[in-house]
Parts: structure tokens; C-alpha cells; sequence
């Protein structure tokens, strides 16, 4: 078995790792930043694969990825949307995407990391420590069983740890 980050969209189930950026030799990732809602202020995440804004909420279509990797394309219920999803499966990280019924375009919905070869644009990735992902997020999450979830404007990050460890 192997472990996963994920990232989400507002609606999402808690996972091993959910996070809202990732960085690979060849992909870049957007500065994240915060912006006020009301007097609360939330941070911003973006997540680019392959220079692609896999970003959840954004449009994605898998043949804009620039990859000689052909992803594992699984199709099924959509979980918490509805319709159906399609699960594109790489080597390092796993892209969810919900199917629009009408014009059959696609919405991602959650991105997992699955190795240590990617990271949140802070650099937190498997087997960071739980000081340096708090240095890196900050100290506004909430923390159950070793389990940490940062929100952001739209996403969050959840971030699940094993003795002070991130898997």
C-alpha cells in the first residue's frame, strides 16, 4: 500500500495527506497568498503539475499535460459532487476530477501526492516533519490523532502524521 497527499476542493473527505500545491522538476507552483473574507483572512493554494493549474475547482483536461507518462484512467461515482468522476493516475501523484453531465468537461476535484517527489509550494511533502510543516503552514490548524487540516479560500489542506511525521 502506498501513501497519498491529497488535494481538495471544499468538499472533501480526510485523507493521509491533502494539500493545494506540488512542485516536480518539471512542474512549477504560484506563490500562495492570503486573501480576506469578511475579517477573516485566508490563504490561497495552488497546486501546478507539469506547469498545468491542477488546482481544485479549475478546468482540467489530461491531454494538456505535457507527459510522455500515460495516466491510469479510472472511471467512477462521483463521491461528494455528483455524476461521475474520472481518477488519473500517475506515478507521483493522482488527479480526481468530477465529469460536468452537459458538455462532459471536467472539474478537479482532489489531487493526491503519492510519493515523496512531490511537494506544497512551502516544500511540505511524505516524510516531512511536523515542526517543519508547522513552520512552513503556520499555526492556524486544527489537529486530531495526528491528523492537521489548514483551510484556504476554497481548499484545504490536511495533512496526516505518524509520530511527528508526515505520510
Amino acid at each position: 500500500m502506498y501513501k497519498k497527499i491529497l488535494l481538495c476542493g471544499a468538499v472533501a473527505l480526510i485523507v493521509p495527506f491533502m494539500a493545494t500545491g506540488c512542485e516536480l522538476k518539471k512542474s512549477s507552483s504560484q506563490g500562495n497568498k492570503e486573501v480576506n473574507v469578511g475579517e477573516q483572512a485566508f490563504k490561497v493554494y495552488n497546486v501546478k503539475y507539469l506547469d498545468k493549474d491542477v488546482t481544485p475547482g479549475k478546468k482540467f483536461d489530461y491531454k494538456d499535460l505535457d507527459t510522455t507518462e500515460k495516466p491510469k484512467i479510472t472511471t467512477t461515482t462521483g463521491c461528494a459532487l455528483y455524476g461521475m468522476d474520472h481518477v488519473y493516475t500517475y506515478k507521483d501523484i493522482e488527479i480526481v476530477t468530477n465529469i460536468d453531465d452537459t458538455d462532459k468537461s471536467e472539474t478537479v476535484y482532489s489531487v493526491y501526492f503519492i510519493t515523496d517527489k512531490v511537494a506544497t509550494p512551502e516544500g511540505i511533502k511524505i516524510g516531512s516533519t511536523v515542526d517543519e510543516l508547522v513552520q512552513a503552514l503556520g499555526d492556524n490548524y486544527d489537529e486530531f490523532n495526528g491528523t492537521y487540516t489548514f483551510t484556504g479560500q476554497g481548499v484545504y489542506i490536511t495533512i496526516q502524521t505518524k509520530k511527528n511525521v508526515v505520510t
